[in-house]
């Protein structure tokens, strides 16, 4: 019996300390298929300037002469190269000259049923991978529009147009227009999902974010922000282009303590724009991977230097 539990006290003591070591083996793994994914999307996009001859706008525009309020056709960067994607199959028949939404804010028909695919390659393994929401695919991955400055308003105010990054609502940058140099300029980032669909919010800046009305935004107002718009969670459309989704920039180091934070204009030219600051953030222990304008993905740590993390965003600031 005295032998018995000592085999069994010395089998415990291995499970214990096999077990940490396994659990890193495993997020190597996952953190490798996400970095993997990264790279693809990096080709998809290559492929797109290729054709193209610019990169996508992070958020699209009416085709010309195209109806509605060019804020609510939203195709994002990642529903825009999905023509360029290895398996598009999944998406010959997504019409992409229809608005995102109707003016009630609905999913065409005709769109619909590709809206809600899922494919892995929009999903960071180390994430839980659910739906956010009922009628869409969830993303994980969102394309960078800069430092967080830019647009018609004033200050740090999160506006997605006129950005100094390389995407935007409407962007249309070609490679000669990134002075900073491809290998200096972020290109594409991960960004957690919200909480699965019908599930409670965890209520930390990894789950939710919030929603302060209308812009301008302001480090102020996003810190005292009463509300919190949780009827669309993080990240719980691939084919969205706005903050929620497709969109992030470097205001805050990854992974920040602070929420994020997003608004919305409600009336003039720009009603429905979404406008916002949302940081690079991932269940990999530490930090964040980036796919950069070159096509090469480097991995972040949480404390990088806030400066080396802005140089990061812009494209032309001469600062590689």
């Amino acid at each position: 019996m005295v032998e018995l539990l000592v085999v069994m006290a010395i089998l415990g003591a291995l499970t214990a300390l096999l077990a940490p070591a396994l659990q890193a083996a495993r997020e190597s793994a996952r953190r490798l298929g996400c970095v993997n994914h990264q790279r693809q999307l990096g080709l998809a996009i290559q492929n797109y300037l290729g054709a193209v001859g610019v990169f996508p706008p992070g958020a699209a525009l009416p085709p010309e002469g195209g109806d509605g309020a060019p804020a609510l056709y939203r195709w994002s960067a990642l529903a825009l190269v999905t023509p360029y994607l290895e398996q598009p199959v999944l998406f010959d028949r997504l019409d992409l000259s229809q608005p995102l939404y109707n003016a009630s804010f609905q999913v065409s028909v005709v769109n619909r049923e590709f809206v809600r695919l899922a494919p892995e390659i929009f999903l960071c393994p180390s994430d839980h991978g659910q739906r956010v929401a009922e009628a869409f695919g969830p993303a994980n991955y969102a394309v960078c529009t800069g430092s967080g400055v830019g647009g018609p308003g004033t200050g740090d105010d999160g506006y997605p147009l006129e950005t100094d990054g390389m995407f935007g609502v409407g962007s249309s940058v070609g490679d000669r227009q990134v002075l900073d140099g491809l290998s200096h300029t972020a290109l594409l980032s991960e960004s957690t999902l919200g909480p699965a669909a019908g599930a409670v919010p965890e209520g930390s800046p990894q789950s939710d974010y919030r929603f302060v009305g209308a812009p301008p935004l302001s480090p102020a107002k996003c810190a005292a922000g009463g509300q919190w718009n949780f009827t669309d969670g993080r990240g719980f459309s691939w084919a969205n282009g706005e903050y929620r989704c497709g969109l992030y920039d470097h205001h805050a180091l990854p992974n920040g303590d602070e929420y994020d934070c997003v608004a919305a204009v409600f009336s003039g030219a720009w009603r429905f724009l979404p406008v916002g600051w949302r940081a690079a953030r991932s269940r990999h222990p530490g930090g964040v991977n980036v796919l950069m304008a070159d096509g090469s993905v480097q991995f972040y740590d949480d404390g990088v230097a806030a400066a080396a993390w802005l140089a990061l965003a812009t494209r032309a600031a001469n600062d590689p």
